[in-house]
């Protein structure tokens, strides 16, 4: 089986249990695969790091980085966020072994990018997907 936790409500990188919760998952149900979804904003490359450690116990675990375009456009729909803090957070899991997606909603002012962000994601990210956006918002 496999959690998946796509936010409704907010990042599950903002909760303080998150890693204690995983570690748990890793001791008693390692076979269960972890997916979290997350604008990556939130905590050090630190803690990055250690989070791709303690998601080794499973190869099917992943992160998808919300990333909505590049330097000059993600904060337009991604708010109070910092597109070089987001790919410090995303390189420091990946170089310590995390697995990575990279999802990008396409959206008028981000759209020229999206080969761009392909090009980016193509040695580190395990996959990109395009969202298409349906809503102009």
């Amino acid at each position: 089986g496999h959690i998946d936790h796509t936010p409704v409500f907010g990042d599950p990188l903002a909760s303080n249990t998150f890693m204690l919760y995983l570690e748990h998952i890793a001791r008693f149900k390692p076979s269960i695969d972890v997916h979290a979804n997350t604008n990556a904003s939130l905590r050090t490359t630190d803690y990055w790091k250690e989070l791709a450690s303690v998601m080794s116990f499973n190869k099917e675990n992943w992160i998808t980085f919300s990333i909505d375009g590049l330097a000059d456009t993600n904060h337009l729909y991604r708010r109070m966020t910092s597109f070089d803090k987001i790919m410090d957070n995303a390189n420091a899991f990946i170089s310590a072994g995390g697995n990575a997606h990279w999802k990008m909603i396409e959206f008028e002012h981000n759209k020229h990018q999206i080969e761009e962000a392909r090009e980016i994601a193509e040695n580190n990210i395990r996959e990109i997907k395009k969202i298409i956006n349906f809503y102009n918002l």
